[in-house]
């Protein structure tokens, strides 16, 4: 065998081996394969913005199960959903490393808009599935001159858009917090990003700039 395919061979291995390191992942409809848990997050990596999620953790897998696995990719692990933060391929193509974030949490949200159609407004508001992520909180910011809220990364289903128009910049959230379920939260949407078959969105509680 060549490098490549012993490379391939090391993470299959290590997956059926340590099962307690390995876990399945998805990305896309049919880009799935094990992926084994390497180390905790790499502090010298770039983020994807300022304001995108964390890297918490990094994870190895086999570049063949994920030809088009990419920094900012959306991926399911076990029953969760999670960022790629930052990502490695080795010099022959055989293993892709990885870093990912927090988990997102499964909320339905009330998504409302406004949309000016053959010069009339018409007025957008339906419950709609996203995956929300708690980026930033108010009391990270020291500079207390400037009115910074709360930051969230959220991310919706194409196939869950009932809209004709996409997302866009000023459209509204709302939806209870996940960890605290006496508290709605409101976001405005500050960022609308188009991946291949759903959208990420930065959204800020008022007062965010």
């Amino acid at each position: 065998m060549g490098l490549r395919e012993d490379i391939s061979a090391a993470i299959s291995s290590i997956a059926a081996t340590i099962p307690d390191a390995a876990v399945v992942m998805r990305h896309g409809d049919v880009e799935s394969g094990s992926v084994v848990y390497s180390s905790a997050h790499d502090i010298s990596t770039e983020p994807i913005s300022a304001d995108a999620p964390q890297e918490v953790r990094r994870v190895i897998g086999r570049r063949a199960d994920f030809p088009t696995l990419d920094k900012g990719s959306l991926v399911e692990i076990g029953s969760s959903y999670q960022l790629v933060t930052s990502l490695a391929t080795d010099p022959v193509g055989a293993s892709v490393n990885f870093g990912i974030s927090k988990p997102f949490d499964d909320l339905v949200a009330t998504y409302s808009g406004k949309r000016r159609e053959d010069g009339k407004v018409r007025q957008i508001k339906s419950p709609i599935q996203i995956l929300a992520l708690l980026t930033s909180t108010a009391d990270e910011y020291s500079d207390v001159a400037v009115s910074y809220e709360d930051t969230w990364t959220v991310c919706i289903a194409e196939e869950t858009w009932l809209e004709l128009s996409e997302p866009q910049i000023g459209d509204t959230l709302e939806f209870i917090h996940p960890q605290k379920r006496y508290e709605t939260v409101t976001l405005k949407v500050s960022s609308v990003v188009k991946h291949t078959g759903w959208w990420m969105l930065k959204a800020r509680t008022r007062g965010g700039v």
